[in-house]
């Protein structure tokens, strides 16, 4: 009984193993692997962006981006954004997907030095299970930094 015992943790541990590595090799990294599994078909890294202040030119501007990755096998388009002024789309979209490709978005934020910034933009995807992926982007106001 304990031999069959350990048989069967051993082969459980075995298959363990074997799953991390396909996933690792299949999608690049264990988190990516189990947004899959989970249902995502597509992974935002970063979905929150902290802008650090010492990033902003002379004008309060500055670029901040994030990737965007397919995790489908099939391709997927990203169409169109909801920016506002002073956060607005620069580079990524439109643009399409291929199974497993990634692309990097490109955001140029407007910064008013004496107002906390809080802003969100959607950008909206033919995905059947996420169609729109929220980016956020926020700065402190230097009072809330002491």
């Amino acid at each position: 009984m304990k031999s069959m015992i350990r048989f069967v943790s051993k082969g459980l541990v075995a298959a363990v193993i074997m799953f991390f590595a396909f996933a690792c090799l299949r999608f690049g990294s264990l988190s990516e692997a189990i947004a899959f599994y989970r249902g995502h078909e597509l992974q935002l890294t970063p979905s929150r962006i902290e802008i650090d202040r010492a990033l902003l030119d002379s004008s309060n501007t500055a670029e901040v981006s994030c990737i965007v990755k397919n995790l489908s096998f099939h391709e997927i388009e990203l169409y169109g954004t909801t920016a506002c002024c002073d956060f607005a789309h620069v580079k990524g979209v439109p643009s399409v997907l291929k199974p497993l490709e990634s692309k990097e978005l490109v955001f140029r934020v407007a910064i008013n030095a004496a107002e906390p910034f809080n802003r969100e933009v959607k950008v909206f995807t033919t995905s059947r299970y996420i169609p729109e992926l929220l980016v956020q982007a926020t700065i402190s106001s230097a009072s809330d930094l002491r």
